[in-house]
């Protein structure tokens, strides 16, 4: 498997970043270009992802790159040709995540934010 693994240890707050993404519609399904697209919004306007934002290693990370430590961290499955595909599960690669038709947050975070 192409996954390199990222750990809230190197990532702290990572939780609240991934509330503050989906804490309008945990459920809600985007294609990588929506989520970009929300994401950058979010770094325009919000000010919870603006305080976020402000931490050293975020300093390095973009609308262009949270998706993908979203994907390495286990916190987003996706779809793939008609099937959901969760973290650590066969087919949870990159290349599979660049085509995923779409992106959604795992079902545990989901339960977490409730």
């Amino acid at each position: 498997m192409n996954l390199r693994v990222r750990t809230n240890s190197s990532y702290p707050r990572l939780g609240a970043l991934v509330r503050v993404i989906f804490r309008e519609d945990p459920q809600h399904k985007y294609s990588l270009t929506e989520l970009k697209g929300h994401i950058k919004n979010l770094l325009i306007k919000n000010s919870d992802m603006k305080a976020l934002s402000k931490m050293a290693w975020m300093q390095s990370e973009t609308n262009q790159s949270i998706p993908e430590l979203l994907f390495e961290t286990g916190a987003i499955g996706f779809e793939f040709k008609g099937r959901a595909v969760l973290p650590y599960e066969e087919g949870y690669h990159n290349e599979n995540f660049g085509a995923a038709d779409s992106i959604f947050l795992v079902p545990a975070f989901i339960e977490a934010m409730s």
